[in-house]
């Protein structure tokens, strides 16, 4: 019951919803077009015997990575993980579970409109992108804190000059098999088609002239 009230609060969310329509559309054929929090549906009909066998399988040694960061011994952290995890088993030859990579079918632009009875508007452009060890990720990463800082060409013009958004951003996001490129804003009331226009100006203008002193 827990998890379905989790799930119930996720649809309350209209950052939630707009990401989650998102990834049904740019990851469609791939696991990633799945919601996060699952649904009701899907929540509901799991057993017991579901979620154990899914702990059995995936919830291993192998799969795991720990991070530790301090005034720390590296041999004294390996040789504490190895006793706290010896209980769990393992296999003797472990191999991480991989996902493929995964390439979006771009052929065009698409559209993807969310009805809502939410008062707030968002609006996204989505590029997709290759995994965090493509050699243009660095670049990404870059890009997305140029186009998001307070003097770039996003948010001070936006936000801060012209105040037709109350919020403009620019993040990439890799996962696994993948990643997105996100440049989008929250449009002020009356200013939907505004804020598109002037977003979409900011990315051409990016694209034809490079980022400027």
């Amino acid at each position: 019951e827990v998890i379905l009230e989790e799930v119930r609060g996720s649809n309350d969310d209209p950052n939630y919803l707009f990401t989650e329509a998102q990834a049904a559309l740019m990851w469609r054929g791939h696991g990633y077009e799945r919601p996060v929090a699952g649904s009701e549906e899907d929540v509901a009909s799991l057993s017991y015997e579901d979620v154990v066998g899914f702990w059995r399988e995936f919830y291993k040694p192998e799969n795991l990575i720990v991070l530790v960061a301090g005034d720390v011994s590296e041999t004294e952290v390996v040789a504490a993980l190895e006793s706290s995890l010896a209980c769990m088993g393992g296999s003797s030859n472990p191999t991480r579970n991989t996902v493929a990579p995964f390439l979006p079918n771009c052929d065009g632009m698409r559209t993807l409109v969310v009805p809502s009875d939410f008062q707030e508007a968002q609006f996204e452009l989505l590029f997709p992108v290759g995994t965090e060890t493509d050699e243009d990720a660095p670049v990404l990463e870059v890009l997305s804190v140029l186009l998001a800082s307070d003097v770039g060409p996003l948010v001070g013009p936006l936000q801060m000059e012209r105040q037709i958004v109350t919020s403009a951003w620019a993040q990439c996001s890799f996962r696994q098999a993948g990643g997105a490129f996100f440049v989008g804003c929250t449009p002020n009331r009356g200013e939907i088609s505004s804020a598109i226009n002037a977003t979409w100006e900011v990315v051409e203008r990016f694209l034809r002239d490079g980022p400027t002193k």
